[in-house]
């Protein structure tokens, strides 16, 4: 992905070059450690001045891509999201069948559940409830849901998007093809 004087690698790394620097102090924000930027002659004079001027803690951390492949960084940090208590240990299938009104959404959502947990996604649908739960508890916007996602009932009950599967007929298996 292509965004200005900014580019995001295969690992979902954000990389800064010059340009994408300049334009995000210009915006007044702040420079962090966790942000990365390519060697560029603009970036290797800022950190050279920086340690002239006594302040190495300010250099900008030099992009290099990770020694691993994108499938093995991925299996590595699945397990390190932030899902906070009391998320992080509830009962999901509970969470959603609570949420059922009719013997057919109980018969989708179990009918999903075991596709979400054949691909080891029971995770995901952890997370996905506490961000919910975060988004509308601090006024965020997200959006409406799009695309495969809302073949998704349970999708639709943790709230990720507003197209009920059942009522258009939609098949689960076109998400998770």
């Amino acid at each position: 992905m292509k965004l200005k004087g900014r580019s995001v690698d295969q690992w979902g790394n954000v990389v800064f070059d010059s340009e994408g620097l300049i334009d995000h102090l210009m915006r007044g924000q702040d420079i962090t450690p966790e942000m990365a930027a390519r060697p560029t002659s603009g970036v290797v004079k800022f950190n050279q001045l920086c340690r002239e001027l006594d302040h190495p803690e300010d250099q900008l951390r030099e992009y290099s891509e990770p020694e691993v492949s994108v499938a093995s960084w991925d299996e590595e940090h699945q397990r390190e999201w932030f899902t906070p208590e009391p998320w992080a240990s509830m009962d999901v299938l509970e969470w959603l069948l609570d949420r059922c009104q009719s013997t057919t959404e109980i018969e989708r959502v179990l009918a999903e559940w075991i596709l979400f947990q054949e691909r080891d996604m029971v995770d995901v649908l952890r997370c996905l409830i506490y961000l919910i739960h975060s988004f509308r508890e601090n006024g965020t916007l997200w959006g409406v849901g799009r695309g495969s996602s809302v073949a998704s009932y349970c999708l639709y009950l943790i709230g990720v998007h507003r197209v009920d599967s059942i009522r258009y007929d939609l098949d689960i298996r076109e998400f998770l093809k």
